[in-house]
């Protein structure tokens, strides 16, 4: 070992022997930042919270359910559970920048006539908290805090009473939809646009329904999540009494045996020009369960404003070539199939030129038809295909030839046939023919 390397462990080992010795001096005796306001609290085992402003009068009371948490005051509602998450971590972690001398509050303190009063109730008690007036520094707050019957006064970094100074509506539950994307089963929207309704079916590769006009078929993957995504995350920037509430519903959501009706916009939120105004109601059954109003901005109501026909998948399938394993062709002139291997693409057996089927997938995935009512029950078709995915799930096209050059689709799942003019049609049939070559 060399002589700078063992000056260098020296050092250390002093530095480190001064650290300590500092640390133990601030350690002891008043003044001290050591410890947690409360040492013996822990934040996943408070079942009741309490907080009030004494000379406003004002209360808010939690309870801890099963789904998350309860308000009792000021109103009877959901607590919003990110909030009384993030108090009660504050709350729990929170250390003193000095701890104060044992007896009566200094003078000046505020604490003989508190602020704000925070009670937090566990197995073990209640720890009670109040807060005083801003200390000379400006960085803190005198506190009073009792646990288990002992009294301790500090002074507190102000960031605890950002966590207390809050209106008690930031405590009520803001999201409005309390279903997962998965759990939401059914969307009914009924814009100025038109309506369109969202249904999901059990099907394989057939999960989502869109129907417009009594034409339904597959709903379009990308814009369906996007608006159950949206709608899962609505958030109200405020929530207040559904007073004055229309009658004419805008969304209806179903799921998870609950029903949340999202009614009419009914214009600007008061104060609030860049927003809008709407109600919601929470139904289970027949019973409502919670009706309030929301200010929404305006972004996050025009996600819920798509056109309905931009919510239904119009192409003939929504499958890349990468995602194929096998495609079935039947004509009256061929019988195909083609089956993916690890070596590539064959036919009947024999090596078949992937480029080829990449060719038919991508002119399959970027035609686009228009829904129509369905004329060819029971004739002849021209044509089927069957395309069999990877990763599970298969869909069959049935293709019929109509006059001038038209070509109509039918998918499983649709009521309506697509219908393809003789532009978008003819790379279609031009790729089902190089199949059989």
């Amino acid at each position: 070992m060399s002589w700078r390397t063992i000056l260098l462990l020296g050092v250390t080992a002093l530095l480190l022997s001064v650290l300590l010795l500092l640390e133990g001096r601030r350690g002891a005796g008043d003044g001290a930042t050591g410890g947690r306001l409360f040492s013996a609290l822990e934040g996943g085992a408070v079942y009741q919270i309490q907080l009030s402003r004494p000379e406003e009068g004002s209360q808010v009371r939690l309870k801890r359910a099963d789904d998350g948490w309860r308000m009792l005051l000021p109103v009877k509602d959901r607590g919003d559970r990110a909030q009384v998450e993030a108090l009660l971590a504050g709350v729990e972690f929170m250390r003193p920048l000095r701890w104060l001398p044992a007896g009566d509050p200094p003078s000046g303190s505020g604490l003989d006539k508190p602020t704000i009063k925070l009670i937090l109730t566990s197995g073990g008690g209640d720890h009670e908290l109040a807060v005083g007036a801003a200390d000379a520094s400006g960085q803190g707050a005198y506190v009073r805090l009792e646990q288990g019957g002992k009294v301790r006064l500090a002074v507190a970094p102000m960031r605890l009473l950002q966590l207390l100074d809050l209106a008690p509506g930031a405590f009520r539950d803001h999201l409005l939809v309390p279903l997962s994307p998965a759990q939401i089963q059914r969307v009914e929207l009924r814009g100025s646009a038109g309506a369109v309704t969202l249904k999901r079916q059990g099907a394989p590769g057939l999960s989502w329904i869109a129907e417009v006009q009594g034409r339904s078929c597959r709903a379009s993957g990308q814009r369906l999540r996007r608006l159950l995504n949206a709608l899962s995350a609505l958030r109200g920037s405020s929530i207040g009494p559904a007073t004055g509430a229309s009658a004419h519903p805008w969304i209806q959501i179903s799921g998870a045996g609950e029903k949340i009706v999202i009614l009419e916009q009914a214009g600007p939120c008061p104060g609030r020009g860049d927003q809008v105004l709407l109600y919601v109601q929470e139904r289970q059954g027949t019973s409502a369960q919670r009706t309030v109003s929301a200010c929404l901005d305006q972004q996050q109501a025009a996600l819920l404003s798509p056109a309905p026909g931009t919510l239904q998948d119009l192409a003939l399938t929504r499958w890349s070539e990468p995602e194929l394993e096998e495609i079935a062709i039947w004509t009256p002139a061929q019988d195909v199939r083609l089956v993916r291997t690890p070596s590539g693409w064959t036919r009947q057996g024999k090596p078949f030129d992937g480029l080829l089927v990449r060719a038919l997938s991508e002119r399959l995935q970027d035609t686009q038809g228009r829904l129509t009512p369905r004329r060819w029950e029971g004739a002849a078709p021209s044509a089927r295909l069957r395309l069999k995915a990877e990763l599970g799930g298969a869909e069959e096209l049935v293709l019929f030839t109509g006059p001038d050059g038209l070509l109509f689709v039918q998918r499983a799942g649709d009521n309506a046939d697509l219908r393809l003019e003789p532009d978008a049609a003819r790379p279609v049939w031009d790729g089902i023919q190089l199949m059989g070559r």
